[in-house]
């Protein structure tokens, strides 16, 4: 990690705090009279529409949020945006959408409204950011691909009818430079200040990121000279009429680094920047950081740090969003979690941190409530400014859900409480928020993950078990005037911990020596090499002097619950089984047991272990399959990118030693949107139906079941993550407890094929998959709800073909097969 040349921060005022993000529209409705404007732009219940929420609502519970522990709160934009958009059910509640840069949306309220709302928060030290937007305007035209000419732009553009806002014509921005929009007007083909360019169709091409479309927004040309002297106007207008502490900008992959500049500290004194500008109005420690939608910090770098000097503060931590998102949830490799942490960073204590924001599943959504404690633990126990996205502490699940009830702030809700004995523990012990992390112990799959975070003379470390079973580990100094500052159990301190599934334990070791051979005397375990081993092979030990161990366990991964017993100590040689122990990198360790009952371990030794595949069935997928399920007939969405992506063709399903593999034949694959899971424009639906198991025959969310499938087991999967559960608890409306085990995902787009290799710990303690069923579904989906059914053709909708009602199950292509 790398601060500025002097080694200290650059804003020392906001190293430490904590940031609380609200979604505007859906946080508290403070004044119902703005809720409606009857455009068919609200409801109370839709989520696509504007709901309610407004700034005197977010005022009023300021005093809750300042009790809650929170030191800033960053709003969605509140500037007037877009509220119709024709081409799409969603409506702009979100601000997203720039109609009138420099005008408060009237569903949020007034400009006096807006100053109050900061007035009082000021008054109770606490911060504002607000969210802006500088990469595009609203989608008032949009510019085919198809004959597209960069030469004659208008030949491909057309006006989108039935925008609001504005009422007639020009369908255009509100504003003096940005209404210029339409290339066919030679007065506004010179101005530039659009790029009147098609959508992005490859996500990986930076030409396309930097200067096409995005959605259909239009795309502001910010190396225009008149475009980027306006966007400095703006800006510098809520600073000086509201008193705003920070901006975070939105959609900063998508512009032009060199923008940030002049942007933020351009010198004239007729036209600063917006942070000299923050400067000359007395905040000098104004921060500016950007939603860098990127996983690689070298890219995400580029932004903070230009060839003329600093550009942002800092960014969205991105890269370790996801290595959260891997680890507590996908039960992932822990190993995940090293390279966000070695990752070198300018003012690593200024970068916003987070589980969960309006982008992302919410943190209680994708996990049992242990995982999100798990994942919220490590989230205020590494450096940077953890945000906390509104609802958090009321556990809500809806990515966007509102929390109008007041019963949602209830100081003794569980969660609430939770929250802010994180926060508390945060300030308590400020060196969490700057210090420097590094990684002590990892491993290729779930299970043991520690850190440690190191400010001078304090030291803490972090202890997490990520596994769905027990899991040890080895702690030097026996603990020894270590402090537990928080646990998820009691656990008491000992040479070798026994850690509960799904647990972590928060020590202070600032008291604690620190010796590198601080450990008991242990076994020692011998190979030669660490493989590939395919077939049983032998693993030699040595035993410490002394009298003999009561017993000695042979430990995979550390895990406790499948330990097994060394019956014979005299020949120093124990047996491993790659089909017993299961495929993929694997660490092994003995658990030494002494008379007394004292544990030690042995060091670990890393190995290789391969399963061969055991074809348990390869079918294709017949027509009457496809485009529709039921006897119903259905449309993909129409937007162009859509080719093929759901189309399934063949399933190939093997067992890989306790694990099973299922690849999947599709008629084609891509990953031009960059999806991390590497397929885009398709979710799977897959169900699995054991033998001698309950279940149920309802689909969860897709309005379908199939008589005599009663599934146990059911996964939800696409290219940005995903999501298992169990038959119990779920329903039509809503999705079981999560499954504990990963699911590894990837994708051949040469190859037209998508793979998953579920872990054998999904389906519990399954002896065998012979006479098991599994249905597989396509669809495709958004922060991961299922797209919605239309009557007629859509861009990013399914919809019926068949003329008949809207009540098609919500399965496009599916294929039902027997193991």
């Amino acid at each position: 990690m790398t601060r500025n040349k002097t080694g200290k921060s650059s804003l020392p005022s906001w190293a430490g705090k904590i940031l609380y993000l609200v979604l505007l529209d859906r946080f508290a409705d403070g004044d119902p009279s703005r809720n409606d404007f009857g455009r068919d732009e609200y409801s109370e219940t839709d989520p696509e529409k504007f709901q309610g929420g407004d700034l005197e609502g977010l005022r009023r519970r300021l005093p809750a949020l300042k009790k809650l522990g929170i030191d800033a709160v960053w709003l969605t934009p509140p500037t007037h945006g877009q509220w119709v958009n024709p081409t799409i059910a969603t409506r702009g509640y979100h601000g997203y959408w720039p109609y009138d840069f420099t005008a408060v949306d009237p569903h949020f309220g007034t400009l006096e409204d807006y100053r109050r709302m900061v007035a009082d928060a000021h008054a109770l030290g606490m911060k504002v950011i607000q969210d802006i937007v500088v990469n595009h305007s609203a989608n008032y035209f949009t510019v085919t691909e198809e004959g597209y000419d960069p030469k004659h732009p208008e030949r491909s553009w057309r006006a989108i009818a039935g925008t609001y806002p504005p009422d007639g014509e020009p369908k255009a921005p509100n504003d003096p430079v940005f209404r210029m929009n339409d290339p066919r007007d030679p007065a506004h083909r010179k101005a530039g200040v659009y790029n009147f360019t098609p959508n992005i169709s490859d996500y990986r091409d930076r030409r396309q990121t930097l200067t096409h479309a995005m959605g259909d927004l239009d795309d502001i040309n910010l190396e225009n000279p008149l475009a980027a002297r306006r966007m400095r106007e703006i800006y510098r207008f809520w600073i000086e009429q509201v008193g705003v502490d920070g901006f975070r900008v939105d959609t900063v992959y998508y512009t032009p680094g060199t923008f940030y500049d002049d942007f933020l500290r351009k010198s004239d004194a007729k036209d600063p920047g917006v942070k000299n500008f923050a400067a000359a109005q007395g905040n000098k420690e104004f921060i500016v950081f950007g939603e860098v939608w990127s996983y690689d910090y070298k890219a995400i770098g580029k932004y903070l740090e230009g060839p003329r000097g600093p550009r942002l503060d800092s960014a969205v931590d991105l890269p370790l969003n996801e290595a959260l998102n891997q680890v507590f949830f996908r039960k992932s490799a822990t190993d995940n979690f090293r390279a966000p942490l070695a990752a070198r960073k300018r003012n690593p204590e200024l970068w916003v941190t987070f589980a969960d924001n309006h982008d992302v599943e919410r943190v209680y959504a994708r996990g049992t409530p242990r995982a999100a404690r798990q994942c919220l633990a490590a989230l205020f126990t590494l450096p940077g400014l953890p945000c906390v996205y509104y609802g958090t502490e009321a556990g809500l699940t809806g990515a966007r859900q509102q929390m109008f009830d007041h019963k949602l702030t209830d100081a003794k809700r569980p969660e609430n409480r939770f929250l802010r004995k994180l926060i508390s523990l945060r300030k308590e012990h400020a060196s969490l928020a700057v210090g420097e992390a590094t990684m002590e112990n990892s491993g290729a799959s779930c299970g043991i993950l520690s850190y440690a975070v190191v400010n001078g003379k304090n030291r803490y470390r972090m202890i997490f078990n990520t596994a769905p079973e027990r899991r040890a580990y080895a702690l030097a100094n026996a603990g020894k005037k270590a402090t537990v500052l928080l646990a998820s159990d009691p656990i008491p301190l000992s040479s070798v911990l026994s850690l509960p599934p799904e647990s972590f334990l928060i020590l202070d070791e600032s008291r604690a020596p620190v010796k590198k051979n601080s450990l008991p005397s242990a076994p020692k375990l011998r190979l030669k090499s660490s493989g590939p081993f395919k077939t049983p092979f032998p693993v030699k030990f040595t035993l410490p002097k002394g009298p003999k161990p009561a017993r000695l366990d042979l430990l995979c991964d550390d895990d406790l619950e499948r330990r097994r017993p060394v019956r014979d100590l005299k020949s120093g040689t124990v047996l491993a089984d790659p089909e017993v122990l299961g495929g993929g990198k694997r660490t092994l360790r003995l658990l030494s047991t002494a008379q007394s009952g004292a544990k030690t371990l042995s060091s670990p030794v890393n190995v290789d272990l391969r399963c061969c595949d055991r074809l348990l069935v390869e079918r294709g997928v017949p027509p009457a399959n496809k485009a529709g399920f039921a006897g119903r007939r259905l449309r993909a969405p129409i937007e162009a990118s859509y080719d093929g992506q759901l189309s399934l063709e063949r399933v190939r399903i093997c067992a890989r030693g306790r694990d099973l593999k299922m690849e999947l034949l599709m008629s084609r694959v891509t990953d031009s949107w960059n999806p991390p899971e590497g397929y885009d424009h398709a979710y799977f639906g897959v169900f699995f139906q054991f033998p001698g198991r309950s279940g149920i025959e309802t689909l969860p969310k897709m309005n379908a079941k199939i008589s005599g499938f009663r599934w146990d087991a059911g996964f939800l999967l696409y290219g940005w993550g995903s999501r298992s559960f169990s038959a119990n608890g779920s329903g039509a409306d809503a999705y079981g407890p999560p499954l504990p085990g990963e699911v590894k995902q990837s994708a051949n787009p040469a190859r037209c094929t998508v793979n998953f290799l579920f872990s054998e710990r999904c389906f519990g303690k399954l002896k065998s998959y012979a006479g098991a069923r599994v249905l597989i579904t396509t669809w495709d989906g958004y922060l991961g709800e299922l797209r919605a059914l239309s009557a007629t053709p859509e861009d990013w909708a399914f919809s019926v073909a068949d003329g008949g009602p809207l009540d098609a199950p919500k399965i496009y292509d599916h294929m039902l097969l027997d193991l």
